[in-house]
């Protein structure tokens, strides 16, 4: 039991130092390919090489259902596996090192790989989730939905034949009354229709312009009349009579003038005996 559980250590402690030592050498070589780059994009790199290998290795195992998902898995840790060898060796013999020459096209082949393997990586992300359980029970109920559409709409053909000549009668009457309707047209009311007259004599009935409706409301009033009514109920009015009391009014007889002794009227502006 012992010597059991010293193996499982010493090995993931070997798992452990090696998987450092790829991505040292991978992330060295990408910051060496893309040296303009921030220092955090190489080490995103990592995942589509030493991280991809593992990350896919554990989906494999643990994650993937269907032949589908569990072959995209697999084929992609393997891949993944030939991309960490492909930057490994590129780092040893590209990185400064004078003992013996780097093949001419390792260069080359190293800095193509980078995209190759990142874009394989992104293609088996989305054949992954094409490739789920649930995704193709969704995308075979679609399939079957739309085979059973197209098979109503080669059926509606066969059905519109079968009730055509029904459908055309119904809707040739329909025409025929129009038809007929529009043909016994008499707009001057004259008992001929107007096709039966030539253009000039169809008159236009002259339009009814209705009679006025007596309303029983009362005039509406403007607020000139408004201001007419309260200025004349604000103005008292004057009292003239024969009392300065509320008194009813009396008319006022005029005293009789006796004539002078000339025989002129007094009071007309002639003095008395004058």
């Amino acid at each position: 039991m012992l010597n059991k559980t010293i193996a499982k250590f010493a090995f993931y402690a070997i798992v452990i130092v090696l998987l450092g030592w790829t991505s040292s050498l991978t992330y060295s070589f990408l910051s060496m390919a893309m040296p303009g780059e921030f220092w955090l994009v190489p080490l995103f790199g990592l995942v589509v090489f030493d991280g991809g290998m593992i990350g896919w290795l554990i989906v494999f195992l643990s994650f993937a259902e269907g032949a589908i998902q569990r072959s995209v898995a697999l084929i992609l840790t393997l891949f993944n596996f030939v991309g960490v060898g492909l930057m490994t060796i590129a780092e040893i013999l590209l990185g400064g090192q004078s003992m013996t020459a780097a093949p001419e096209m390792l260069g080359t082949a190293a800095i193509w790989g980078i995209g190759i393997w990142t874009v394989v990586n992104v293609l088996g992300v989305l054949l992954f989730h094409l490739g789920d359980n649930q995704a193709r029970r969704a995308m075979a109920y679609q399939a079957e939905k739309d085979a059973i559409f197209d098979a109503a709409l080669g059926d509606l053909k066969t059905r519109r034949i079968a009730i055509q000549s029904t459908m055309s009668a119904e809707m040739s009457r329909a025409m025929m009354a129009e038809l007929i309707a529009d043909l016994r047209t008499d707009i001057d009311k004259d008992g001929r229709p107007d096709m039966l007259e030539r253009r000039n004599d169809v008159a236009l009935p002259v339009p009814q312009i209705p009679a006025p409706v007596e309303s029983n409301e009362p005039p509406r009033r403007s607020w000139i009349d408004d201001l007419r009514d309260n200025l004349a109920g604000s103005i008292p009015t004057p009292n003239v009579g024969n009392s300065t009391h509320d008194a009813a009014r009396h008319p006022v007889a005029e005293p009789v003038r006796e004539p002078s002794a000339n025989g002129r009227e007094q009071g007309r502006g002639y003095p008395p005996n004058a």
